[in-house]
């Protein structure tokens, strides 16, 4: 049996629909009182903006069935209870990434010439958001956009898909954005603000827009998995002093991939398939630290142009280790070349998203969240049910003792809820080859709580 801990971050692989029980404690933009329009015939801004303000910082998952939303106006994640709590634990979640579309209004207002300025005066490119989620400092927990199409319509020079900001937790999982040739300055913005992550970028396609992925700041990093740029015009990737890990990339007609830009910014880049039917001189331009491997740039005059460190440039198509500064020697092989251990990337495994008619939860035996009592006597008799799926609806859940995931459970899910009380989640052998733990916030942080521990039996 293998493990999957995926929390809040990143999950499995997801098949393209995700359905949630009525009781789970999702907040549907489509029913009542929000009534968001799903038709695409009708501006669905302030239905999904209610929905917005009205669950503040409370890990609620925003959910958009299927259908196409249109909007007109910046979705602003809830300001909260002040400052500290403003902006956070606040996920937007469509049913299918396909057929879930947030769909930018065509020549919508603010969003066109006058919004796309150049830069401001930190050297940011500028626009306006179809979705913000706040700014520093780094206290913007577990944000989530997930499993849905962000289209910025036609005619919207100046729009920005997302302005995007988490920290510690949370990330941006199963997403495509994407734009005509008049619409589009950045895709995703990474680098609105300061103080953005650690987080995680999974499975993203970005489709047209100036700049594919815009990140700036000296901190606190961003990794992403599974990135897919295609047509932007001036630059896939622009990093500027952020720590940017990047694992399976494929770029195609993108004239600059990835331009890391200042002598601060660090970026490793592990399998990367890159190329372009137009002259183009560069697939990499680097001015800071650059590590890469396993790297494909066909149709490039240089797989990576290097200004900094031994400012060797690199020609393709076909590299297989390189290193922009001189690697330091093996102390206790001075003789052997330097050079990375080239361990495997080990995916995580899909678990199949079960029919939540399926699914089994403690509220069918006695289990009530955010009321106090111990839940742990019901929990274990929705693991004992039989379902392969079990889930906590949204709110708090205490544990006592021992709880063991056994049988044939393969997803333990969470719905964005909270796990409280000194306890242990036994993780023993069951049914499933593979068990994933997920969409869950073990508390308290700092003292005492639950805790995982896996055992053979």
């Amino acid at each position: 049996m293998r493990l999957i801990l995926a929390f809040a971050a990143a999950l499995p692989l997801i098949a393209a629909d995700q359905r949630f029980p009525a009781d789970a404690g999702i907040v549907d933009v489509t029913a009542e009182p929000y009534l968001a329009d799903r038709s695409g015939a009708s501006d669905a801004t302030a239905a999904i903006q209610r929905a917005l303000d009205e669950n503040p910082s409370a890990n609620r998952i925003i959910y958009l069935p299927k259908g196409t939303y249109l909007i007109s106006d910046t979705l602003r994640w809830p300001g909260g209870r002040g400052e500290g709590q403003a902006a956070k634990r606040t996920i937007l979640q469509g049913e299918h990434r396909d057929e879930t579309i947030l769909r930018l209004r065509d020549a919508c207002p603010g969003f066109g010439a006058e919004a796309a300025q150049a830069e401001d005066d930190q050297g940011r490119p500028q626009g306006k958001a179809m979705i913000w989620t706040g700014v520093a400092p780094a206290q913007r927990f577990r944000n989530a956009i997930r499993n849905l199409t962000i289209d910025l319509g036609a005619g919207n020079p100046g729009a920005i898909g997302a302005r995007f900001n988490t920290s510690n937790q949370g990330g941006v999982f199963e997403v495509t954005i994407r734009a005509g040739a008049d619409s589009g300055r950045i895709g995703l913005d990474l680098g609105y603000t300061g103080e953005i992550g650690p987080m995680l970028v999974r499975n993203l396609r970005v489709v047209g827009c100036d700049i594919g992925v815009h990140s700036w700041g000296a901190v606190n990093s961003i990794t992403m998995q599974d990135v897919h740029l295609e047509g932007q015009r001036t630059v896939g990737i622009s990093n500027f002093e952020q720590v940017l890990s990047i694992e399976g990339l494929i770029a195609r007609d993108v004239p600059l991939v990835i331009d890391n830009r200042s002598g601060g910014g660090v970026l490793t880049l592990i399998g990367a398939a890159l190329t372009t039917d137009r002259p183009a001189e560069a697939a990499i331009r680097n001015r800071g630290y650059c590590y890469a491997r396993d790297l494909a740039a066909a149709g490039y005059a240089l797989a990576v142009a290097n200004q900094a460190g031994t400012k060797a440039d690199v020609a393709g198509p076909a590299v297989d280790e390189y290193v922009s500064h001189q690697p330091l020697a093996n102390a206790f092989a001075p003789e052997a070349v330097p050079r990375a251990l080239h361990l495997p990337i080990r995916r995580s495994p899909e678990v199949p998203w079960d029919p939540p008619e399926t699914w089994a939860s403690p509220l069918a035996y006695g289990g009530m969240p955010s009321d106090g009592s111990d839940d742990t006597a019901a929990i274990q008799a929705a693991i004992d049910s039989g379902a392969t799926t079990v889930y906590l609806p949204n709110g708090t859940w205490q544990l006592s003792g021992t709880l063991e995931l056994r049988g044939n459970v393969r997803r333990f899910l969470g719905c964005e809820a909270s796990v409280i009380g000194e306890s242990v989640i036994d993780i023993v052998a069951g049914t499933a080859d593979v068990v994933a733990i997920e969409r869950l916030e073990f508390l308290p942080i700092h003292e005492p709580g639950p805790r995982l521990r896996r055992t053979a039996k």
